[in-house]
């Protein structure tokens, strides 16, 4: 099984490697200093929610409420469908919304029509499950990659990209193997004095491709480890000085 997972591993990065060789094509891949983001301050994001288990969610919810800091959610299109009440709390409770595209698909290919058509489509969704409707203008793009070109007509368009400081490789990551990653996260961090910080609390993979069943990835179980990750995150790095703000205060 290690073996299979360290293959796909492989590819997935040299897909990545070999699409951002292309000069066409950006990630959102950035700096805590090129975002003009204070030193020690953080921003955690959460993305391919909503999660499966939503008493992952709810525990995330409690977390960040307990301490008083506000996330931002990137979230899937058809995995809106029957998380009203989650949906209902991420907005009472101050956390913001980005669009993460109708079922994970990279946006290298699309037109600015089908990204609208797309993001409002998730808005219609996100409004049957809440009863109010809610203006969306984040996005982040699924493997944070983008090309130039639609990149640039985002911007143009009034569209905010959700940036990372960080590559994010907790999708490979379950409850065994999550003590380590938390440590070299908070540890980068601490490093680097702040920046975006990403977790998943849904799984990334969607429908799952049986020939990567080995992964895991049908995740309810696989993401349970993620609120535990997040308390320590916060209580450790906030012991250190860190400060943790929302999107608002970013933007």
């Amino acid at each position: 099984m290690d073996k299979k997972l360290n293959i796909f591993k492989i590819k997935l990065y040299a897909l990545a490697i070999l699409v951002l060789l292309n000069n066409s094509c950006t990630t959102i891949l950035t700096t805590r200093e090129r975002l003009n983001l204070s030193e020690n301050k953080i921003l955690i994001t959460l993305d391919d929610g909503p999660s499966e288990l939503q008493s992952v969610d709810n525990e995330i919810l409690d977390i960040l409420k307990q301490h008083n800091v506000k996330a931002c959610f990137s979230l899937v299109t058809y995995k809106l469908k029957g998380n009203g009440e989650i949906l209902k709390r991420i907005i009472s409770e101050g956390h913001s919304i980005a669009f993460h595209s109708r079922n994970h698909e990279l946006y290298l290919t699309k037109s600015l029509i089908q990204f609208e058509s797309e993001k409002q489509e998730f808005e219609e969704v996100l409004y049957q499950e809440i009863g109010y409707r809610v203006k969306i203008t984040l996005f982040r793009p699924p493997v944070g990659i983008l090309t130039n070109s639609f990149k640039n007509k985002l911007t143009a368009n009034g569209t905010k990209i959700l940036y990372a400081t960080h590559n994010p490789t907790d999708t490979f990551i379950n409850k065994n193997s999550s003590p380590k990653y938390i440590e070299n996260l908070i540890n980068y961090f601490d490093k680097k004095k702040g920046g975006i910080l990403v977790l998943h609390n849904g799984s990334e993979l969607f429908p799952r491709p049986t020939e990567y069943d080995f992964i895991d990835v049908n995740s309810a179980a696989n993401r349970e480890w993620v609120p535990e990750a997040l308390e320590i995150i916060i209580t450790t790095l906030k012991n250190r000085g860190y400060q943790f703000v929302s999107i608002d205060e970013l933007l």
